[in-house]
């Protein structure tokens, strides 16, 4: 018989080891101690299913709809996220499945669903948005750099996928275009605007009784005046069923695009892949589907937020698979890829693990990705928004920071986007685990550069103080975060009247004979971007004979 000892010996070293793992996680992820969160829709009582959107200008737009009472909101940021205006209201009557798109000029267009299915355009930045107009039916929608609007949606009762466009910034739509006709079960329609006027169209359709499926492909030329003959792109295997394609247009005009694939095995479990293949000639022809990574998990890749480009042509790719969030990127322009990192938390026994991913790159090259986990929640489904960003295009990423760290919420569906001086920002749903009231939330991730840190010590180390040091290449102002295992950080006094390259801050008022985990940040002269150090560690002496604590002043955060 199998003795319950040798069961849980195992398991409890496991639970031990992942704990650990995650109090060093969370502890690398307060080396950047972030701005804390907005809740955007506090002034009309919630809403889900935010989107999101940034002006060449740094302009920050986000939109989100509201079930009950009802509703599609706005709000704009001018001063990159530190503060928002008035909440614009676009309509006010039950909403869902908000999509946002911006032209080259900032206007900023809005489809969603409702008791019909509503477009809305603002030319102003926001403050004001067109009475809702009624389209067809709802699809999805892109819209090209001269401010042309697509949307395009399968029709179950004439069975074609169709297409409206506008060139009037939608005060008028064209009447519906037939682009293809099917008999089977096509799904999941994408489209994505070219910088050039383009409108590319993905879906995927069910060819066989087997359940062979591929994707398919569209193009327009002429701003969706007319389209091209459905192109076969993913090209399965007997058997297997291509599905979820999730578009990309980089900045050079390129069509990146990544899907999924189940091969059904005669005897065997299913295979699962990530596909990936690129057009570098808006569409004319795509390279050979190019599996990226295979096995027995199920796989999805994100909808139309699964690739991102860095300016180097360097592309990287995040997926879902079986509880974790993945990531494999390609240096040769998709040519070969590198075996796949798991960018997730460890995976609990019966928690959901990570998922909801979404990337983007930010104006230096630096790949981030966002996604919800519950690896640090107390229960399965208690999610977290968490980041990582890599510098060496998806060759290594930083520890994961959790960016909404919110307690007794349940926190998902991130969207980030970044703006031209390197600054992330991510907004999500996040829904009171009491109430079950969700609303949205707004965060800012500052860019990474900074003040370049170096030298970091602690000094003159006493049972109640410490003296931390550090030099930094340019003058920059002083201050440091210390912390008792994963405790939220206390700051010292902000901040030394004149900015400086050698650095010195004295920490009083400690506890004897602890450990204390630190890090120090500095804000360079002229800047709005702190560079933040590593954690360390310093321990204090033991207390002597007649030795008192004290206090020290400290900066709120």
């Amino acid at each position: 018989m199998y003795s319950s000892k040798h069961f849980f010996d195992p398991l409890v070293r496991s639970v031990a080891v992942l704990s650990l793992a995650l109090v060093i996680m969370a502890v690398a992820a307060r080396g950047q101690i972030l701005p804390p969160p907005i809740d955007l829709s506090s002034t009309v009582v919630g809403g889900q299913g935010p989107v999101m959107a940034i002006d060449t200008n740094g302009n920050i737009y986000v939109a989100w709809s509201q079930a009950s009472p009802g509703g599609v909101f706005f709000r704009r940021s001018i001063d990159g996220g530190v503060s928002f205006g008035h909440t614009v209201v676009v309509q006010a009557s039950p909403a869902s499945a908000l999509q946002m798109a911006l032209d080259a000029s900032g206007d900023i267009n809005l489809l969603w669903a409702s008791s019909s299915v509503f477009f809305s355009h603002s030319a102003d930045g926001g403050a004001s948005f067109s009475t809702p107009i009624k389209v067809p039916s709802f699809g999805s929608s892109a819209v090209d750099p001269n401010g042309n609007i697509n949307i395009a949606w399968l029709d179950s009762h004439s069975q074609r996928l169709l297409s409206i466009h506008s060139t009037e910034g939608g005060a008028h739509f064209s009447a519906p275009l037939a682009v293809w006709g099917f008999a089977g079960e096509p799904a999941d329609v994408m489209a994505s605007a070219g910088p050039e006027g383009q409108f590319y169209l993905f879906w995927y359709y069910s060819f066989h009784i087997d359940g062979q499926c591929d994707v398919l492909f569209s193009r327009s030329i002429d701003g969706g005046g007319t389209f091209s003959t459905a192109a076969n792109i993913s090209h399965s295997a007997p058997g297997a069923c291509s599905a979820d394609p999730s578009p990309f247009v980089d900045a050079s005009g390129n069509i990146n695009v990544a899907w999924s694939t189940r091969l059904t095995g005669p005897t065997g479990p299913d295979i699962w892949s990530v596909s990936f293949a690129r057009s570098t000639d808006a569409g004319a022809t795509f390279s050979a589907p190019k599996s990226i990574v295979s096995g027995t998990v199920p796989v999805s890749v994100a909808s139309g937020r699964g690739i991102a480009v860095d300016p180097s042509g360097a592309i990287g790719i995040v997926w879902n698979a079986g509880g974790s969030v993945l990531f494999a990127h390609s240096a040769d322009r998709g040519d070969t890829f590198s075996t796949p990192v798991t960018l997730s938390l460890p995976l609990k026994p019966n928690f959901s693990g990570g998922g909801g991913a979404d990337t983007t790159v930010d104006s230096a090259g630096n790949i981030i990705v966002a996604w919800e986990d519950d690896g640090m929640g107390t229960f399965a489904g208690d999610d977290n928004i968490f980041f990582r960003r890599s510098k060496d295009g998806g060759v290594t990423f930083s520890a994961p920071v959790n960016r909404s760290n919110n307690n007794n919420r349940e926190d998902v569906s991130p969207h980030i986007a970044t703006d031209l001086r390197g600054n992330s920002y991510i907004v999500w749903q996040s829904t009171d685990i009491a109430t079950h009231s969700p609303s949205v939330f707004f965060g800012r991730v500052p860019a990474s550069s900074g003040a370049p840190l170096s030298n970091v010590q602690a000094k003159n180390i006493t049972a109640t103080s410490a003296t931390i040091t550090w030099t930094t290449t340019q003058p920059a102002d002083s201050q440091v975060a210390y912390f008792i295992g994963s405790a939220k950080p206390t700051w010292s006094a902000c901040c030394n009247p004149t900015n400086v390259t050698s650095h010195a801050v004295t920490l009083a008022g400690l506890t004897p004979k602890t450990t204390y985990n630190f890090f120090v940040e500095s804000t360079p002269t002229g800047s709005s971007t702190q560079a933040d150090s590593s954690t360390s560690t310093f321990s204090t002496l033991v207390a002597t004979k007649g030795v008192t604590t004290g206090s020290i002043a400290t900066a709120k955060r």
